[in-house]
């Protein structure tokens, strides 16, 4: 009787290249939904946009969608995290210019104020509704921001603390400071939360926050007496 010969199926591992393709596929339509969601959030609101309006922004299907994310809430979170991921990538692209200390601070508040106006509906929107009861431990926590505001400003940080090293200004905590000037320009933006404003009127913002950061609000003729 003739023996039976079976052959085994190979299976051919997938390429580390075809890997890495796949990898960067999927990344690539993860921030495009991402994306979409900013704008749509930024046009209804959180409360009024739908996974539908945002999937056919993308330029996909629904059930994409949610091959990424499992809820409206989820992509939310989601799109605030993007926003925070640019604001740090500011602060670092700021640490890493070799500017004087308040050339650089002038530069990381240009920078803020034009992606704020860039993104001035998704902001205005954000501010006002990442804090909804519904998204509570969802959609971006409060110590999930904090968090994120360690990371913004822990390059402005380092800036400070070359500064003190060179003796350029006097010896605190620099992430404090940090903190301090990131509080400064966000709620300055925040408290006047308008569309984009003339050029020469951001010029003019940005010397009078960073004026009054390194220099007070105290006239120089006073602080001579003092």
């Amino acid at each position: 009787m003739p023996t039976r010969t079976t052959v085994a199926a190979t299976v051919r591992p997938r390429s580390a290249g075809a890997t890495a393709r796949k990898a960067r596929e999927r990344s690539a339509r993860r921030h495009e939904i991402v994306h979409a969601a900013r704008a749509v959030f930024a046009e209804k609101g959180f409360a009024n946009a739908t996974l539908e309006e945002i999937a056919e922004r993308a330029g996909f299907g629904k059930g994409t969608v949610y091959n990424y994310f499992d809820s409206k809430e989820s992509l939310f979170s989601a799109a605030i995290t993007d926003l925070l991921d640019d604001v740090t990538a500011i602060a670092r692209d700021v640490s890493v210019m070799e500017l004087p200390i308040r050339e650089a601070l002038t530069e990381y508040v240009n920078r803020m104020i034009a992606y704020y106006e860039t993104n001035f509906d998704f902001c205005r929107m954000m501010m006002s509704e990442w804090v909804r009861p519904e998204l509570e431990g969802v959609a971006c926590p409060i110590n999930q921001i904090h968090a994120r505001i360690q990371m913004v400003a822990e390059p402005l940080a380092q800036l400070f603390k070359s500064a003190m090293r060179r003796r350029l200004i006097r010896r605190s905590d620099p992430m404090i400071l940090a903190k301090m000037f990131i509080g400064i320009v966000h709620d300055y933006y925040v408290m006047n939360m308008v569309p984009p404003l003339p050029a020469r009127t951001v010029r003019a913002q940005t010397e009078l926050i960073v004026s009054v950061f390194f220099e007070g609000i105290v006239a120089s003729a006073t602080r001579a007496k003092a």
